[in-house]
């Protein structure tokens, strides 16, 4: 995230569920895009792509820098969203706790090693409030990757209107930086982001209504 602009991160990350929706359609069978499911996600999308970008930005063309860490953030939502396809497909032999272990140490380790590499002033003498702050991470991805992967096991909906959720996401992270963060507030295209986003999810699950 050093590498890129906030609201472009948060921008991409907030293209996820689309991207998760768009591997499920790939390559599971049962997986197809309606025309109301398809107005959904690019509502959503909209949404988010406004909240992300309502604290304003600085414009001009992104630099080398920048794209290396657009792309890495890219890979990381095709990495997930390729989690998800596999555990639909083999819900039945893999357990949702050993993929969230091995996804969590597998990636630990490569960006331990990778870190090796690329900073030089690697230091593990750091203030204690670091290290509550990371154990509070590693608690959150944990279980937010655990309920996950269980409910894509055990649930019958579709990949795609369980991706549609997933929009909150980064509408929850605006919500919660307005309260926590000094000098963050929403603006009114924030706002409108969203009343999309909402709109978004109640227009997916509304009976009755086809484009």
């Amino acid at each position: 995230m050093d590498r890129i602009k906030a609201s472009t991160g948060a921008a991409l990350i907030g293209t996820g569920p689309l991207i998760g929706a768009i591997m499920g359609h790939l390559f599971i069978k049962s997986e197809a895009f309606s025309k109301k499911s398809i107005f959904s996600f690019m509502l959503g999308l909209i949404g988010v792509t406004l909240v992300s970008l309502g604290g304003g930005h600085n414009g001009g063309l992104p630099g080398s820098r920048e794209i290396i860490g657009i792309l890495m953030l890219l890979t990381s939502s095709i990495a997930g969203a390729l989690s998800n396809v596999v555990v639909l497909k083999y819900k039945s032999d893999i357990k949702s706790s050993v993929l969230t272990s091995a996804q969590l140490i597998v990636g630990g380790v490569s960006l331990l090693i990778l870190s090796l590499f690329i900073y030089d002033d690697i230091t593990f003498q750091l203030p204690i409030k670091f290290y509550f702050s990371l154990g509070w991470l590693i608690f959150i991805s944990a279980a937010g990757f655990s309920m996950w992967y269980h409910l894509l096991s055990t649930r019958k909906e579709s990949l795609i209107s369980m991706n549609i959720w997933k929009f909150i996401i980064p509408v929850s992270g605006g919500i919660l930086g307005w309260i926590l963060i000094p000098n963050d507030s929403p603006n009114l295209q924030s706002i409108f982001g969203m009343g999309l986003v909402a709109s978004s999810i109640l227009f997916f699950y509304k009976k009755g209504v086809k484009i």
